[in-house]
């Protein structure tokens, strides 16, 4: 491999992580911003409000 090959590999490497990690952050903030209940959209048991409450603990979502 080239001098010219490894550094345009590095700065692809670089540039993978980096555009990773603002994904992922991306998704966490767009989450956590999103209004209501994460359970309140869920058809069957998961409307109880008892599971409900249970699945927020479970996830730690509180």
């Amino acid at each position: 491999m080239t001098a010219v090959g490894g550094m345009w590999l590095v700065r692809r490497l670089v540039a993978s992580v980096a555009i990773i990690v603002a994904v992922v952050t991306f998704v966490f903030i767009l989450i956590h911003a999103a209004p209501g209940k994460p359970c309140a959209g869920q058809p069957g048991e998961a409307a109880d409000p008892v599971v409900c409450e249970q699945l927020i603990r479970q996830f730690a979502l509180d």
